[in-house]
């Protein structure tokens, strides 16, 4: 567009910035669409609360649950209730503890649970894991009782096989020294 064609109203140093304006603002789209390094290895971004962080680690404990690893979830749904207090998370804390057969600390927090979440609809759901927890825990009591007192708890040894050895054939003595064989060089 020449200056003879522009309109009376418009100067050609106001067309300018105008253009200049739409094209800083198409390239500031175009670079927010552009994936950066961490959006191109699929990277997440890190939470920014405790509440985003405590949801993450839930989100991993659930997933390392489903695959049995009771240990690591248990980790995570502890961590996660450490930055953010929600009752629901002891139920999934005595879950592990259930799973990794630790009777009294899954004990222990299913009744935090019940205790602090008596409206949670999961609360039946314990307390009947409670007395299951319970009948194992008097189940390994039978069982430790029933070992002799001596062994300390342990299994008891089992006796030795008694194994024939035959006695070691003697060489007769001789009165020669060893002697070292060498290659000829």
């Amino acid at each position: 567009m020449s200056a003879a064609n522009l309109p009376a109203h418009s100067s050609p140093s106001r067309l300018l910035g105008a253009k200049m304006r739409a094209t800083l603002l198409c390239l500031a789209l175009l670079a927010a669409a552009l994936p950066t390094p961490a959006r191109a290895a699929g990277a997440k971004a890190k939470p920014t609360s405790e509440g985003e962080a405590a949801l993450a680690s839930f989100r991993a404990g659930e997933a390392l649950y489903a695959l049995g690893h009771f240990r690591e979830a248990l980790e995570k749904f502890e961590t996660a209730y450490k930055l953010k207090p929600v009752q629901g998370l002891l139920f999934n804390i005595a879950q592990c503890h259930r799973q990794l057969k630790q009777f009294e600390l899954a004990v222990t927090t299913y009744r935090s649970f019940i205790r602090l979440a008596p409206e949670n609809p999961q609360v039946e759901k314990a307390k009947g894991l409670i007395e299951e927890c319970e009948g194992a825990l008097r189940a390994q009591a039978g069982a430790m009782s029933a070992l002799p007192l001596d062994s300390g708890g342990a299994e008891p040894a089992a006796k030795p096989i008694p194994v024939h050895v035959p006695p070691r054939e003697q060489a007769p003595p001789s009165s020669a020294p060893l002697a070292l064989v060498t290659p000829p060089v």
